[in-house]
């Protein structure tokens, strides 16, 4: 008992020590993609340390709790959903960052097509958006200007700007063939604008669409390693001990692997339906 209980705490340990890097090296790479600009002082250094002993904490508690409930598969199961739990609110909060940025540049948009209207140059026009950009745009767009003032060229300069963004890189697109060909850049930016608003409409109603699907299967995903947890939790030692020997746990982790699958079935059932 008291070496699965230290194995099990070398484990969670090891868990959290594996998820602190993982989501460090993801929000780097989030952050390079969106560009957004993160500042951190001398006192943040002593952050990830912060972060990596309650991750690893967190762990050990959900090991010990799940080895209690369903034995080694408990353990390791319930250290694995926290982590997928964590994921899945990180690709969300990462989804509402991308929407967010795709909606502003729509808007930064519209804003140089009426700044070009008056008769500003492209430069004066970024500065104009700038104004009144917001983040995430707003590090995009200076970089973009400051990259301008010092003599750049726009397609380098607007680099930032198109980076990890397909709507992004059609806007660069536009202003790098009407700076060498010229033409009507307020009607090419209006025309754009309102197909990136098209496209924005056609995502969310995808989405819309398909949330009863996902929400059904995250329903039919969790309940039933609820109700093991719960039977366990009610029925005293008997079906933890169960879980504990070799049958239950070939049992246990057949039944995880079933459900697992299930579940990323659906997910991509979901997300065909998205695109």
């Amino acid at each position: 008992m008291s070496a699965a209980l230290a194995y099990g705490a070398a484990l969670a340990a090891a868990g959290g020590l594996v998820a602190t890097a993982m989501s460090s090296a993801e929000r780097a790479r989030l952050a390079l993609r969106l560009g957004v600009v993160v500042r951190t002082g001398r006192a943040g250094a002593f952050r990830p340390w912060g972060r990596l002993l309650s991750r690893a904490g967190v762990a050990l508690a959900a090991s010990l709790l799940g080895y209690r409930l369903a034995g080694p598969v408990g353990a390791v199961g319930l250290v694995m959903a926290l982590a997928a739990l964590e994921r899945s609110s990180r690709a969300a909060r990462e989804r509402r960052v991308s929407e967010t940025a795709e909606e502003q540049l729509r808007d930064a948009i519209t804003g140089l097509a009426a700044a070009t209207r008056a008769g500003l140059s492209v430069r004066r026009a970024l500065r104009e958006v700038l104004r009144d950009a917001e983040p995430p745009l707003r590090d995009r767009l200076a970089q973009a200007v400051g990259r301008l003032d010092v003599g750049e060229p726009l397609d380098a300069s607007l680099a930032p700007v198109s980076q990890g963004s397909a709507d992004g890189r059609l806007l660069v697109a536009v202003l790098s063939v009407h700076s060498r060909v010229g033409g009507d850049l307020p009607g090419l930016l209006d025309e754009l604008s309102s197909l990136l608003a098209l496209r924005l409409r056609g995502r969310r109603q995808g989405r819309a669409l398909t949330a009863q699907a996902r929400a059904s299967g995250a329903v039919l995903a969790v309940l039933p390693i609820a109700f093991v947890g719960l039977l366990s939790g009610t029925s005293g030692a008997a079906l933890g001990a169960f879980y504990r020997t070799a049958h239950g746990s070939i049992l246990l982790l057949t039944g995880f692997l079933l459900e697992s699958v299930g579940f990323l079935w659906l997910r991509r059932l979901a997300r065909g339906g998205e695109a």
